[in-house]
């Protein structure tokens, strides 16, 4: 890949304690939706040299759990720009508030949903909070299941 060389120069060229703020430094040069690329560039990376050294990753890192990650980072880039577009591209002052508020939705859902999953502290609270979200959806005919479905487990019965 494009990345590799780049990847291999901050490595052989930096010691050990500068490698990381050297690799996060350049990252942030490069724009976000390629930076993903990189990221998966440096997983590949990091397979090869284990196989060549015959290294069992498995209980170093969770090669898993990275790939997740950076799938996330890469959606939340991707949602990031179809906003921009969408607002780049409206008509109108309504049109534009309608596709804010609509991008407000999907990011507190979001959040709700990643404190909740991720048993925060106010976990607790955010799911009552989230409860009444989804009547009110249900009575505005907004509600859409697809939209909570990471968290629906965990909704006794909204409606």
């Amino acid at each position: 890949m494009k990345y590799r060389e780049k990847i291999l120069e901050i490595i052989s060229n930096n010691n050990f304690d500068n490698k990381q703020d050297a690799l996060s430094e350049w990252l942030e040069t490069i724009p976000l939706l390629e930076q993903t690329d990189i990221l998966r560039e440096i997983e590949g990376m990091l397979k090869e040299i284990a196989d060549e050294k015959g290294i069992n990753l498995e209980g170093i890192i969770n090669l898993e759990d990275f790939n997740s990650l950076v799938d996330e980072i890469e959606e939340a880039v991707l949602e990031e720009k179809l906003y921009e577009a969408k607002l780049s591209m409206a008509e109108d002052d309504e049109e534009i508030e309608r596709i804010e508020r609509e991008h407000f939705r999907v990011v507190v859902r979001k959040y709700l949903m990643d404190r909740i999953i991720n048993e925060e502290e106010d976990a607790d609270d955010l799911l009552a909070v989230t409860k009444k979200i989804i009547l009110v959806e249900k009575e505005n005919g907004r509600y859409d299941p697809e939209n909570w479905s990471r968290i629906l487990h965990l909704i006794d019965s909204p409606s």
